[in-house]
């Protein structure tokens, strides 16, 4: 296998840790993003044959968050569009490429009984979706859509630390501490599958390499460890702790909505070796915090 990738949206949080993942395995790694060099859409036709003239791209350019896709309707429909140009501009000058098409989510699919999440679970019914499952479940259409041009690999992802998105639960956590000397969190069963960035990046590397390059289109879930927001709100309070010198009081939630039990499981991958450290995701927790709380103060 030549080992050779392009990482479109190489410079963000997910890009980052995937581009140090793929280099940590010698893999020559070319990247681009416009924080350090170009978009896609501004390379002409002699640039896109010298970047993309590879077997394998992955494709993490999605723009939004979930309070983007609530606030802008069209968001979803843009990021497609986006995707469908990529497609037919790269189905043109390499169509034998397969594109790692990071745009879904694991929260589009739906749990069974005991809240587990695994390799074979459906996604919801759009009645069910809150605006960016659904903008997810519309993303994983259109990438079907357009497998009959290229191969397209598409990946519902577990939440990723870190992240310093507004509506992401450390940031949350670190303002409410520093706001309010408490962390309001859910105890017992609650919290939420997470990966550090390069340990998705690794569970990549795997996918790839025993990939059935036969098929036009597959999708795979990549499964997060689960964190109890037990586990997120001592994190957060460590890092105010230590930082600030502020005792920090942990008050529990009455209420928590039960989808937050939701665990995810992927035989496939762990038949390919997958086995990321719980110790990795907690030590990147507390350095979510931390960062996040040296833009506050």
């Amino acid at each position: 296998m030549s080992k050779k990738v392009v990482v479109i949206g190489g410079a963000g949080n997910v890009g980052q840790g995937i581009t140090k993942a793929f280099k940590k395995h010698n893999w020559i790694v070319k990247v681009i993003d416009p924080q350090i060099n170009t978009t896609f859409e501004e390379l002409d036709d002699l640039e896109l044959k010298k970047f993309f003239s590879i077997k394998h791209i992955i494709y993490v350019a999605e723009i939004g968050n979930r309070d983007l896709y609530a606030d802008h309707p069209n968001l979803a429909k843009q990021n497609n569009i986006r995707f469908k140009n990529f497609c037919k501009k790269i189905s043109q000058i390499n169509p034998k490429a397969i594109i790692w098409y990071i745009g879904g989510s694991w929260t589009k699919r739906k749990s069974n009984k005991n809240w587990l999440i695994t390799d074979k679970s459906p996604n919801k019914d759009l009645k069910d979706c809150n605006p960016y499952e659904k903008a997810k479940i519309s993303a994983e259409n259109n990438a079907k859509r357009l497998s009959k041009f290229v191969k397209i690999r598409f990946l519902d992802w577990a939440s990723i630390v870190p992240n310093f998105s507004e509506n992401f639960t450390i940031p949350k956590m670190v303002k409410q501490a520093l706001s309010q000397g408490k962390i309001i969190y859910s105890p017992g069963p609650y919290g939420r599958p997470l990966l550090e960035t390069t340990q998705a990046g690794e569970a990549l590397i795997l996918l790839i390499e025993h990939d059935s390059y036969k098929k036009q289109f597959n999708k795979f879930l990549l499964p997060g460890l689960f964190v109890s927001f037990t586990e997120f709100a001592q994190s957060v309070k460590n890092v105010i702790e230590e930082k600030t010198n502020k005792i920090i009081r942990l008050e529990k939630q009455s209420v928590t909505p039960n989808f937050l039990k939701s665990k995810t499981s992927s035989s496939h991958l762990e038949k390919l070796g997958f086995k990321p450290s719980k110790k990795t995701v907690l030590n990147a927790l507390e350095k979510n915090a931390f960062l996040y709380l040296r833009e506050l103060i």
